[in-house]
């Protein structure tokens, strides 16, 4: 179920324009699947899980977005705006473990695990741009500096309990765990593009890009004792410090002659990354240049058909979750 609503409102008053928008979103997501696994053991017995999982997330969004546009000319704006967000959200997983040995017919009990997690994501954007058009259609500059601040703060606690095949529940097998991970983010964006048309029909692109990325995530697993007291699980706990420097330069030119059309270009990055693990005292540094082609050529028979030779190199940059080096801990027996 999702439901929400957004409110807009726009004044302008000779050169600048005044513009504010709010947004606020509900949703409550459910989920199930399934999991079935053997494991082979040494003695040549086959250990077999049968899981079933159920998941049921709701959250809350906000969002204020504010700013002006400052007109010098209707050829040169300058627009300056800043973003608040802000997602709550509750998050239970419910999991059923059954356990077999070699078949379906030696039943050896089941577990029940769940989490219940609070998560607050509240975060922040800046934003300065400025565009330039000239009087040649399509010509045109623009430079902006973003500005992004994000933080994550999860608290999860676990409890699983383990019964007999009668149902009857083994105190020793119970467990009660806390996983605290506290996620920061900074990132500064400076980007500039120029566009020139050409010829008739020809264009003429370039542009520079440095974009600054620092992130800490404090990583924290305890789990209760026979006493009572919550003792840090070995291995997980530490802070993972991420910094990321990328300057990149792009230059692409194209044109159209009769039925044919080209374009090509290059982008070339140099990448400064480092990684630290703060508890265990590793540090990864590592840096590198690389250069990113492309080209198409085009052939049009008519209007409606075409054909089309392309080439060009990409890179996916990891996600936050990809260089993350902890668990997901919501499972006792499958990590990511």
């Amino acid at each position: 179920m999702n439901t929400g609503f957004t409110t807009n409102l726009n004044y302008r008053h000779k050169r600048i324009n005044w513009f504010i928008n709010y947004g606020l979103a509900y949703r409550r997501t459910p989920g199930i699947s399934e999991l079935y696994q053997e494991v082979y053991n040494q003695d040549g017995t086959t250990s077999i899980l049968s899981q079933n999982n159920s998941i049921r997330v709701t959250g809350l969004n906000n969002n204020l977005r504010g700013g002006l546009d400052y007109y010098f000319n209707e050829n040169s704006i300058l627009t300056g705006s800043y973003l608040w967000r802000r997602s709550d959200v509750r998050r239970i997983t419910d999991i059923r473990y059954e356990d077999y040995l070699n078949s379906f017919n030696d039943y050896l009990g089941y577990s029940l695990r769940r989490q219940d997690e609070t998560e607050a994501e509240p975060n922040k954007e800046a934003i300065i741009n400025y565009k330039r058009t000239f009087a040649e259609k399509g010509h045109e500059f623009v430079a902006s500096f973003t500005y992004l601040n994000y933080w994550e703060r999860s608290d999860q606690l676990f409890t699983e309990n383990e019964f007999s095949t009668q149902g009857e529940e083994i105190p020793e097998g119970s467990l009660v765990q806390t996983s605290l991970n506290d996620e920061y983010e900074n990132q500064y964006l400076l980007q500039m593009d120029y566009v020139k048309p050409y010829a008739s029909k020809g264009k003429l692109e370039t542009g520079l890009r440095t974009s600054f990325r620092e992130m800490e995530n404090d990583y924290l697993v305890q789990e209760q004792n026979e006493s009572g007291d919550f003792v840090t699980l070995p291995g997980l706990d530490n802070i993972f410090l991420y910094n990321e420097n990328i300057l990149a330069a792009y230059g692409i030119v194209g044109n159209e002659t009769g039925k044919w059309s080209y374009q090509g270009g290059f982008r070339a990055e140099y990448t400064d990354v480092e990684t630290i693990l703060v508890e265990t005292n590793e540090n990864n540094p590592r840096s590198y240049t690389n250069l990113f082609p492309s080209a198409h050529l085009t052939y049009n028979f008519t209007e409606e058909n075409a054909f089309q030779l392309s080439y060009s190199k990409r890179v996916r940059r990891p996600v936050y979750n990809d260089l993350s080096p902890y668990v997901t801990f919501s499972d006792q027996r499958n990590f990511f």
